[in-house]
């Protein structure tokens, strides 16, 4: 029997997802794979046309009983969401206070498009709709804001940079080597980052049809990056990148970080195969473009 917090939590993420705009069905059983009869127990199972996000309830402190297990299903639900035509995520809500231990399993989860959410993070999304109202634009927020900032900002003491980016993808047509997938492209931004501090927080796209509506010539893509440093970080790194004319003018080091940090962004980014990029080009299909940046000081 569920005790009166994890009844609140499951109650208010279903109310934030149906608001969202989602059907909601509880007690969902997904077949992960038909050949071997693979099952996963779906809590909260939220769809639209488009999306479909997984629900599954974490209750207590301990998130991880069986690292191999968690590992095993996400590994699983992963193979499962590449081969749907929808886009897949899965969402771990827990009554933990304190599940930004959980680095190892969070980084594996971001990966798959999965996500940690607990009830602190559950209740501003509530207060959000109170502000937001109109339930189109809170889809759109909601959508943007899948991972919480606490759970990127480790320490206190720490400077989260926030980047998006947009870019259209070349034409599935043109897409050679394995079949196209927007999964692909995401996936192979995320390998060109694990060498580095940058994480995918959030994407979404959109189909862009031929003049007769029956092909998908592309997908126009928004990303979301973020990268959490401390002040002897960014200064380290300001020293290292931030070049004679940033220490002539003396600006101030996040300023300084974050023009470096979109740099670096934009850099992989453009070797990334499937996306539409020509240096040389200025035509808004064949560009990379920032559109919009942030920095939070959690001191």
């Amino acid at each position: 029997m569920q005790k009166p917090i994890e009844d609140r939590l499951e109650n208010t993420i279903t109310y934030i997802l149906k608001f969202a705009g989602f059907e909601i069905v509880r007690d969902v059983l997904v077949i992960f794979n038909e050949k071997t009869s693979e099952y996963y127990l779906v809590d909260v199972l939220a769809e639209d046309k488009d999306i479909k996000i997984f629900v599954g309830f974490k209750h207590g402190e301990k998130l991880l009983l069986d690292e191999k297990l968690t590992s095993s299903l996400l590994n699983k639900f992963d193979h499962y969401r590449k081969s749907q035509s929808k886009r897949v995520i899965w969402i771990i809500a827990t009554t933990a206070k304190n599940h930004v231990q959980y680095k190892e399993l969070r980084e594996k989860l971001q990966m798959a498009d999965s996500f940690i959410w607990n009830g602190k993070f559950a209740e501003s999304l509530q207060s959000k709709i109170m502000e937001i109202r109109n339930k189109d634009d809170f889809r759109s927020y909601l959508l943007d804001h899948l991972e919480p900032i606490e759970v990127i900002v480790e320490r206190d003491n720490e400077t989260a940079f926030t980047f998006r980016f947009s870019f259209y993808t070349i034409s599935p047509d043109e897409y050679i080597g394995k079949k196209f997938d927007i999964i692909n492209i995401v996936d192979d931004i995320k390998y060109s980052l694990k060498d580095t501090a940058f994480r995918v927080i959030n994407y979404n796209f959109d189909a862009i049809l031929s003049r007769n509506g029956k092909r998908t010539i592309t997908y126009h893509m928004k990303i979301d990056f973020r990268i959490a440093s401390t002040p002897k970080q960014i200064k380290e790194h300001v020293k290292k990148k931030g070049g004679l004319w940033a220490k002539i003018k003396r600006e101030d080091p996040n300023s300084v970080a974050c023009n470096t940090y979109e740099k670096e962004i934009r850099t992989i980014l453009s070797k990334v195969y499937g996306i539409n990029y020509s240096s040389r080009s200025n035509i808004l299909y064949e560009q990379i473009v920032l559109e919009s940046r942030r920095i939070d000081n959690f001191m």
